[in-house]
């Protein structure tokens, strides 16, 4: 049976390469992009894409992002460049690329999470039809998955390996920041403060001199831009028609996905930073402003790691809900029943997903907490003496 869902895992991950990207477009986004960095040596955070319109792999691209600047991060951008080093100008290899680190980051995600939850990591992640989807996309949500998971598993024993790989994560794309905060958050609380001083300033100095070196802060700038929007399927589109302040409104959807996962991240159970930074992630997808299903790539692997069925549920049914609300791709008019499902309906939805998620986090313990209070039970029986100096 194990055999036989890791070879159909397998071969849908491999259908997914195969087959060209349905849906979104980003995948010439990013192969544009690095093109731009590799073959024009100009910077994508101070020049455009519409500056080479005859570039075939900018002519792919969705009109919307050619006249703007990149929001991703200097170490994408590397990989990025890298890629197109190989592909030039061809389309197929360019797909190809992006397709094949997705895939790869899926897999070596699944190695991660086997180790630690035998067969998790196959029914979870290789047999998960928005999984599939998203390295159909080719979106880098896989990597930032991938790298948020390594982070959080290297943190406890090797400090500062797992503060540069938290960094890696954050300067591929900036929706690591909140699961990445949350991890050394957990490994301060659960573990060593010394350890977590450690790793978050191996992340700190790591990110800082990323960006300075290559994007300078306006990369960091440009990201933050980015998220003064509202997505389609969002909660706060309802909110939307009352201001334009969406930077506002971006901020405030922050500061209610870190109460709503503090509660969780306090009394998560085994495998804590990831579960912790899984937690942080998902509850920043319930409650983002601007937040697109392949998102759920950079929480998906941490989330793998839990004992806890009903975030398991929650994280998948996330992932699942959010999906459907973009069957027909962004950047295409929606009409009739399918543009009230995905504006009103799925937001509704997510509301639900939302207080299930906080009452989760009402009646999720440790292990280790539960041990604790074992030996304080234990500790208390009558008869029992208790020597101290």
């Amino acid at each position: 049976m194990r055999r036989a869902t890791r070879i159909a895992a397998v071969a849908l991950i491999t259908l997914a390469v195969v087959v060209p990207p349905r849906g979104s477009r980003d995948i010439w986004l990013y192969a544009a992009t690095g093109r731009l960095a590799e073959h024009y040596h100009a910077s994508p955070y101070t020049h455009r894409l519409d500056e080479h319109p005859n570039d075939p792999l900018v002519r792919r691209t969705a009109p919307v992002w050619r006249s703007g600047h990149s929001a991703y991060g200097p170490a994408f951008i590397a990989v990025a460049a890298a890629g197109m080093r190989w592909a030039g100008s061809s389309p197929l290899r360019a797909r190809l690329f992006f397709q094949g680190v997705g895939a790869l980051a899926v897999l070596l995600s699944i190695g991660l999470v086997e180790r630690r939850r035998p067969g998790r990591g196959w029914l979870f992640l290789g047999l998960n039809p928005v999984v599939a989807t998203i390295v159909n996309g080719g979106h880098n949500d896989l990597l930032v998955g991938l790298l948020l998971l390594i982070g959080a598993l290297a943190v406890r024993r090797r400090p500062a390996v797992g503060g540069v790989v938290l960094a890696l994560a954050v300067l591929v794309k900036a929706i690591a920041v909140l699961p990445a905060a949350a991890i050394l958050l957990v490994e301060w609380q659960w573990q060593s403060r010394r350890d977590a001083v450690r790793a978050a300033l191996a992340a700190t100095v790591t990110t800082l001199v990323a960006y300075l070196a290559f994007g300078r802060l306006r990369a960091a700038r440009l990201a933050v831009e980015a998220a003064g929007a509202v997505s389609r399927a969002s909660v706060w589109r309802w909110v939307r028609h009352l201001t334009s302040a969406t930077h506002v409104i971006a901020v405030i959807a922050l500061l209610c996905a870190v109460a709503v996962a503090w509660p969780v991240i306090r009394r998560a159970r085994a495998q804590p930073e990831a579960v912790g930074g899984g937690t942080a992630g998902l509850a920043f997808l319930l409650t983002g402003a601007y937040v697109m299903p392949w998102y759920s790539a950079a929480v998906l692997p941490l989330m793998a790691t839990t004992t806890s069925a009903p975030l398991m549920f929650l994280a998948q049914a996330q992932a699942a809900v959010l999906a459907s609300a973009y069957v027909v791709p962004p950047g295409k008019p929606i009409h009739g029943a399918f543009a009230v499902w995905a504006t009103d309906i799925v937001p509704v939805l997510e509301l639900v997903l939302l207080v299930l998620l906080v009452r989760v986090g009402r009646g999720t313990k440790t292990s280790g907490a539960r041990g604790k209070e074992r030996r304080l039970q234990e500790g208390s029986t009558p008869g029992t003496v208790v020597s101290g100096k």
